[in-house]
């Protein structure tokens, strides 16, 4: 079990596709396209952003829409309710607005 309470959580599979760039151009932050640019492994970067977006909204029961380049997640609940994990080409990021973790 990972919590008592609602969470989001999304899950992808770290994989090389031209289309990033357009997706980080029109749904990231200034924030997180400056994260994922300073990055050595951009794609993994781009994952463990785009697992913790997606998560955020599933959360709060929203989808992609226009709002969706607002939801930095590094200045959500200053990034205390996100986690994630990457292993074996795999992110996972949740979201649990009852739980805090320790960085």
């Amino acid at each position: 079990m990972i919590a008592d309470s609602d969470i989001g959580v999304d899950i992808e599979k770290i994989d090389c596709c031209k289309r990033y760039e357009l997706i980080v151009k029109k749904f990231f932050s200034k924030n997180e396209k400056e994260y994922v640019r300073q990055k050595a492994n951009t794609n993994e970067s781009f994952f463990e952003v785009w697992t913790k977006k997606e998560a955020y909204v599933k959360y709060l029961g929203m989808g992609i829409d226009k709002n969706f380049k607002n939801q930095d997640v590094f200045m959500i609940d200053n990034n205390i309710h996100i986690v994630t994990f990457i292993e074996n080409n795999y992110v996972l990021s949740y979201y649990c607005k009852q739980c805090v973790y320790k960085k």
